[in-house]
């Protein structure tokens, strides 16, 4: 599930508005659990980013 938003901040919306809606969003995200299927964070960093082990740093 992939959530996009997009909130314009021009001056007419207030700070209140803005975080408002920003906490809204983040709700969404989280009841979403969106990364319940990733057991290792660590390694699925690693095949995200595709790691190289470095000499003498990774064992």
């Amino acid at each position: 599930m992939n959530i996009f938003a997009l909130i314009e901040m021009h001056s007419s919306l207030s700070a209140e508005f803005r975080r408002h809606r920003i906490v809204e969003i983040l709700e969404k995200i989280a009841a979403s659990n969106v990364f319940a299927d990733i057991s290792d964070p660590v390694e699925w960093q690693r095949e995200l980013r595709q790691d190289r082990l470095l000499p003498g740093r990774d064992g």
